[in-house]
């Protein structure tokens, strides 16, 4: 178990939802814990 907070995206398939996917992926101070379309 981790105690980073989990971040969920809603919108992932969007430009600016991709970039927050992979900008929270890369952190090393959240992680991302889900996507979703809607």
């Amino acid at each position: 178990m981790t105690d980073l907070p989990g971040i969920v995206i809603t919108g992932v398939s969007g430009r600016m939802g991709r970039m927050l996917a992979r900008t929270v992926a890369a952190s090393d101070k959240a992680r991302l814990a889900g996507a979703v379309e809607r």
